[in-house]
């Protein structure tokens, strides 16, 4: 719900530009690349409704479907730093998974997914287009993710206190500003300049293809980000594809590659030790800028135990305390609605049909000497925002605007209100989600 106006519009913005095939590859006609003109796809000639592609789905193609493919493999990605001040991150290493079994992905919201036919094992991998399609949206994927990890990054090398840190903070989060208003161009530079989005698939003699995880290793995107920092260059070291999931099981309907928009790659791995919770009842009230002269504003309910969420929908909470150590954290978040929202101005309304809100990854917190009260600053905290809304989805970064506090009872938990904030183009947004209990 929250920031769902400006959200969806960027993600119809951003979209999965500089995806495979844009323009038809060479021998293929316009209507065939888009499947309309030899009955393979497209609505058929009875009227009887849309029916599945014969290619992968970069865009929506009316009339048209092709199958949700969860794409599995590894990404690294380097970013180096030229900068003048005193323990700039030279060279810093973002490593991140995708796929089945890793913690926070799922096919029901894919890290990176390929929107394609039915994979056949029995034909050769070089024949079919999954791979150049999980290629392509990890690209996109990992433009996306750069920000908060950039953020997340400031925060834990340079969270002191000091003048220093502060600065050091700054000139990082100089470099997310950049990477965060700049998303077309990092999309160009890993999917159009790399190739994996133009070239086209072919087999040699030995039934050997095109390798879409070396095209991705020559990606490079260089600039020059306003303040402290003289220069940064962001390049993969190493992409690796395993393959699509599931094979030979039902698959899900999708329409284009932007229908995992709303997902980014978060490092969700609670540890072990720490205490989860479920909520018992919860709000969410969204306040927006004014547009048209009129305040967007917005309320949603949580699911939890009071209404009878099912797994996947339920907010959790995960908390760690260590009161020999004397040391906590919160280890996972997961806000998620109860059912569609309302948001909007008092002359237009846009109905969100989903919306999430999930830690983006375990943070440290301030533990009282009775390890009864656990507290979150002011801006301490990162989350990832997505809501969907008449099937189009997007995601944005925010941080708690308030401090979070965590007061241990004898039946769970009571989480303080929580205020999550985001700016964008068209000015301020907030999330505040009220004082709970959790079990």
């Amino acid at each position: 719900m929250m920031i769902s106006l400006a959200l969806l519009a960027g993600s119809a913005a951003c979209g999965s530009g500089g995806g495979p095939v844009q323009d038809p590859p060479v021998g293929v006609s316009a209507t065939d690349s888009a499947g309309t003109d030899d009955g393979a796809s497209g609505a058929d000639e009875t009227g009887g409704g849309p029916t599945p592609s014969n290619r992968c789905l970069m865009e929506t193609v009316p009339g048209s479907f092709a199958y949700k493919h969860q794409c599995s493999g590894d990404i690294i990605i380097e970013i180096v730093v030229d900068g003048s001040f005193d323990g700039a991150p030279v060279s810093d290493l973002l490593e991140l998974e995708f796929g089945p079994g890793i913690m926070g992905d799922s096919y029901g919201s894919p890290h990176v997914m390929a929107c394609c036919p039915e994979y056949d094992p029995s034909l050769p991998n070089c024949e079919q287009e999954h791979e150049q399609f999980c290629m392509a949206d990890l690209a996109e994927q990992g433009c996306k993710s750069m920000e908060p990890n950039l953020r997340d990054f400031a925060d834990e090398a340079f969270g002191g206190p000091s003048l220093a840190d502060a600065a050091k903070r700054a000139a990082v989060n100089k470099i997310a500003d950049h990477v965060r208003d700049h998303q077309t161009d990092c999309i160009e530079k890993f999917v159009e300049h790399t190739g994996v989005g133009m070239t086209v698939q072919s087999c040699d003699a030995d039934g050997n293809g095109i390798g879409y995880d070396t095209l991705l290793e020559s990606g490079v995107w260089s600039f020059d980000p306003a303040g402290i920092v003289s220069n940064v260059q962001i390049s993969v070291v190493e992409a690796n594809w395993t393959g699509v999931h599931p094979l030979g099981e039902p698959l899900d309907e999708c329409h284009s590659a932007d229908d995992n928009d709303g997902v980014l790659f978060l490092e969700i791995d609670p540890d072990p030790d720490s205490s989860i919770l479920h909520l018992v009842s919860g709000n969410a009230e969204l306040q927006g800028p004014p547009i048209g002269g009129s305040t967007v504003q917005g309320f949603g309910v949580l699911g939890s135990e009071a209404t009878g969420c099912q797994p996947g929908g339920c907010s959790t909470l995960a908390v760690l305390v260590d009161s020999v150590a004397g040391v906590s954290s919160l280890e996972n978040l997961e806000l998620h609605a109860a059912g569609p929202a309302e948001v909007g101005t008092k002359d237009h309304a846009l109905t969100i049909d989903s919306f999430a809100v999930r830690l983006w990854d375990s943070t440290p917190a301030v533990l009282d000497e009775e390890a009864q009260t656990l507290t979150i600053p002011p801006g301490g905290a990162w989350f990832a925002v997505s809501a969907a809304s008449d099937g189009v989805p997007g995601v944005v970064n925010a941080t708690n605007e308030t401090a979070l506090v965590l007061t241990k009872t004898l039946n769970g938990w009571i989480s303080s209100t929580l205020t999550i904030g985001h700016e964008d183009g068209l000015g301020h947004w907030t999330l505040m989600v009220t004082p709970a209990q959790w079990q």
